[in-house]
């Protein structure tokens, strides 16, 4: 079966990139003929992902600013470049964008929905915090006239409303639509009013297990967006430390983490010399600071899926992490960790020092966290995922072609 997978720019390194590099290599490796079809590629940073770059085929992509635009244009030149593909797998809007011209035979995988378009559902929880002044004045989401910086002018434009319809009209194309949480699958009928198969992400990749030093330290896995909630996560070691409870090291890694904006604020707060600001670093080194640390932070808001959690515990390290979203959806499914109020600088401190002072005791996060490996391993199996979206895209192409033989 011959399968293009598009996704618009893979130059750099996140969730949604990590899913797209390595399903276009699992799919590859179980013997499906597949093209990575994108606008940019950076080898260098997929070099853990074996043989990616020669699945790659990079498309030029139009120079026109207003990003819709760019997308849908492309699309539109890429106009009979799918039709030797037996079916094609889009991620996410954009990746939808470059496809909607070969109709009949898409499979979407919709990691989350424009949060520009769709405020009011991708981002409820942050909506009904500031409704109920739950929300700091102070935090990096929050413009100095009192407006969140979630597409609030946007909206004021009248391009706002015509590019929220042409995205709700591209949903309506894909013979089927995964999304990778309960969460997402709300927030998906929220947007587009049709129904999606929830489909978890798997774990591909083999990793280094707990060694027998004792875990040491926190880690922060996030990138430098206002939404990933690092100026909730600096504010809450502030009160750590003010307690005097801030004894281990933390490190946060991330694109954009390493900003000087986050070093004046750790600076401003007074925790420059207990958090370490370390922007992107390689997959090996990312992989034994987790192995060695005796929990991670992860309290983003609304966050769709939250591989971070998973990649934690899946190590055996124990995770605190919002109490809503596909993070706690995790939480609750495989143990090994404690929920937080994202919103309330105290509630991370409170669940932080408590997990540390219990497991200085006796350990016992350690083992919740090792209990929950077993689990983790089996509700995200990268075989299981694979078998999955084989299925799906074989139902898509053999849909594809029913039609196509019919009408000759």
């Amino acid at each position: 079966m011959k399968v293009s997978l598009v996704y618009p720019n893979m130059s750099h390194k996140g969730g949604a990139e990590t899913v797209v590099a390595w399903a276009a290599h699992g799919l590859s490796e179980r013997g499906l003929q597949v093209r990575l079809v994108t606008g940019s590629f950076d080898a260098d940073i997929w070099q853990g992902c074996p043989g990616l770059d020669n699945l790659v085929e990079e498309i030029k992509v139009p120079n026109i600013h207003n990003r819709w635009s760019r997308h849908m244009e492309t699309g539109n030149r890429l106009k009979g470049f799918f039709k030797d593909d037996d079916v094609v797998y889009a991620h996410n809007p954009f990746g939808l964008a470059w496809s909607h011209r070969a109709e009949g035979k898409i499979c979407w995988y919709c990691q989350e929905p424009s949060r520009k378009s769709f405020t009011k559902f991708a981002n409820k929880e942050v909506h009904s915090a500031v409704r109920n002044n739950a929300f700091d004045a102070s935090h990096p989401l929050v413009e100095k006239k009192g407006t969140l910086r979630l597409g609030w002018k946007y909206q004021l434009r009248p391009r706002y409303y015509r590019e929220r319809r042409l995205e709700r009209k591209l949903a309506m194309l894909p013979q089927h639509s995964f999304v990778n949480s309960d969460y997402s699958k709300a927030v998906f009928n929220d947007c587009f009013r049709i129904d999606s198969e929830v489909l978890p992400l798997g774990l591909a990749s083999s990793v280094e297990m707990k060694s027998e030093e004792l875990p040491f330290g926190a880690v922060v896995i996030s990138s430098g967006l206002p939404t990933k909630n690092l100026f909730g996560v600096f504010k809450a070691l502030q009160r750590m430390k003010d307690a005097g409870r801030l004894s281990e090291p933390v490190d946060v890694w991330g694109k954009g983490t390493d900003s000087v904006g986050y070093q004046n604020l750790l600076k401003e707060l007074g925790i420059r010399g207990e958090v370490r600001l370390h922007g992107l670093i390689s997959d090996e080194e990312a992989q034994s600071r987790i192995t060695k640390a005796r929990y991670c932070i992860f309290v983003p808001f609304c966050e769709p899926f939250g591989l971070v959690a998973v990649e934690s515990l899946r190590v055996g390290t124990p995770i605190v992490v919002s109490n809503h979203g596909g993070p706690m959806e995790t939480l609750q499914r495989c143990g090994g960790g404690l929920s937080v109020d994202p919103f309330s600088h105290g509630s991370i401190a409170d669940s932080c020092m408590q997990l540390v002072q219990e497991d200085q005791q006796d350990g016992r996060w350690q083992k919740s966290a090792q209990e929950a490996i077993r689990r983790v391993e089996s509700r995200f199996s990268w075989e299981r995922y694979l078998d999955k979206t084989i299925q799906r895209l074989e139902e898509v192409s053999a849909t594809f072609r029913g039609i196509s033989s019919s009408q000759v």
